[in-house]
């Protein structure tokens, strides 16, 4: 075999073993990462069950997300609907942006506008936006 063949073999044997080595290191940080967002959401867990209004609606958020904890929507909803039937406004807008959507409850336009009206009289912006948006192109309004 010529010295340039060896080269060219012995150049692509270092690279796979470097790119082996770099997917490694970046399984490593995701597994880090991931045991983190688990740890964060036991956490959340526990204040979230002692009545935490901000840690139901961030729970509810971690279940939408599947960060830290399986997504699940069906739990992700009783969350947010926990947090909001408390006034939470962040959890009433996501709620109402689920309803809008249809993604985990059926879809409801009307339902959607009621939770977000909640959110809106409290000043949250993103609902405010949305409730004038629903307004302008008549959706779930009289």
């Amino acid at each position: 075999m010529k010295v340039s063949r060896k080269i060219a073999v012995f150049g692509s044997l270092v690279l796979g073993i470097l790119g082996l080595l770099l997917g490694l290191r970046s399984y490593e940080k995701h597994l880090t990462e991931q045991k983190r967002l688990s740890e964060i959401a036991d956490t959340t867990r526990i204040k979230a069950d002692q009545g935490d209004t901000a840690a139901e609606y961030k729970l509810a958020r971690m279940y939408y997300q599947g960060k830290g904890i399986r997504r699940d929507l069906g739990e992700s909803v009783g969350w947010f609907r926990k947090a909001a039937d408390q006034g939470y406004a962040k959890a009433e807008f996501s709620l109402g942006d689920l309803y809008h959507r249809g993604e985990g409850v059926p879809k409801d336009d009307a339902g959607a506008v009621r939770w977000i009206q909640k959110a809106a009289d409290q000043g949250d912006p993103y609902a405010e936006s949305a409730l004038g948006y629903s307004y302008l192109n008549g959706e779930g309004v009289p």
